[in-house]
């Protein structure tokens, strides 16, 4: 039984899932693939093999069945959840009297017409690699060019803005930078968001992945100081950082919002990956004092997207960068 457009618009437009304040145009567009399900009935879905459409539920409780997970989802769970519809089909069971779902197919992405990406950087780059972790965690075809500081090859300048790493080239003709940004876009074009749906949440996390670049900015002090004073002094003030991301990890982990790796998990793993081989030179920090960041580090590092996202022994690479961006500093003095 299909709903009419007079009982879902107001469903739609008071907040009960993600989706409100969609258009009245995309809402008369979308409509027919609006449904409602009894106890015990069951609607097989999927078929497309070209785009991604988002499930909603408005109200009630379902279980939702693919070829290799089931998913139970209820209205006390507000964020709608992405499912491809490949060749493949999924099976949607009431689980209580008066479902109503929404299917929502504007956020198509073809499957055929992939994006070519670019993805230019420094091998020792931690905001480089955060967008090479994003790449790899979200399984987006892409092109690593690594380039050496001081050696840039001559091509760099015609494609580099401002002459900064990392960039991004997009069809090998636009050229976007900041890392920030990369993320954000790679996550508008993915079949995945990394980000959650809801306005606020997505702002807070979006300012905690500001903040990690006041604590890299804080972790490269550490390595530039020249003395052992100079050292402590800016140590302090990483430390201090440390203790107020420390608030804002999510108890319950594994990620710093909870069960979704989002662009704030892919930010912080090149910081958490630079403390571990740092405190190999180093004793600069107690992990037990931080046992939220401790925890959230070590799922962190332990990703296969994290852990191929550095080039060749990442030990002596970080050792050598100390060398040469920390030269004559004090912590290069205890790399020798």
């Amino acid at each position: 039984m299909k709903i009419n457009t007079n009982t879902i618009r107001p469903l739609l437009k008071n907040n009960y899932y993600a989706f409100a304040n969609i258009p009245d145009s995309i809402l008369a567009e979308s409509i027919l693939r609006t449904f409602s399900l009894q106890k015990g009935e069951k609607i097989i879905i999927g078929g497309s093999s070209d785009v991604a459409d988002q499930l909603c539920l408005v109200k009630g409780q379902i279980k939702v069945e693919d070829n290799t997970t089931i998913i139970q989802i209820d209205t006390d769970n507000t964020q709608p959840f992405l499912f491809p519809i490949l060749p493949e089909t999924l099976s949607i069971s009431a689980l209580d009297d008066s479902v109503f779902c929404h299917i929502d197919s504007q956020k198509l992405h073809t499957t055929n017409n992939v994006i070519e990406l670019e993805l230019i950087l420094f091998a020792a780059c931690p905001y480089g690699q955060r967008i090479l972790i994003t790449l790899l965690y979200n399984n987006q075809p892409h092109k690593l060019t690594i380039i050496e500081p001081g050696n840039l090859p001559d091509w760099f300048e015609q494609v580099s803005p401002l002459g900064n790493v990392p960039i991004l080239r997009v069809e090998n003709e636009t050229t976007i930078f900041e890392s920030s940004v990369i993320n954000d876009y790679l996550n508008q074009i993915a079949a995945n968001s990394l980000l959650p749906e809801n306005p606020l949440h997505r702002a807070k996390c979006c300012s905690w992945i500001e903040f990690c670049s006041t604590c890299l900015g804080s972790f490269i002090g550490m390595i530039s100081a020249k003395t052992e004073i100079a050292f402590t002094e800016v140590r302090d003030n990483f430390l201090k950082n440390l203790q107020i991301l420390e608030q804002q990890v999510d108890e319950n982990g594994p990620y710093f919002i909870g069960e979704q790796f989002t662009l704030v998990d892919s930010s912080y793993a090149p910081l958490f990956l630079r403390m571990h081989h740092l405190s190999e030179i180093i004793d600069f920090y107690k992990p037990e004092e931080l046992p939220k960041i401790k925890n959230w580090s070590e799922k962190l590092l332990a990703l296969e997207a994290v852990q191929n996202s550095t080039v060749g022994d990442f030990s002596k690479l970080f050792r050598t960068f100390i060398q040469k961006r920390g030269q004559g500093s004090y912590i290069s003095k205890l790399c020798k």
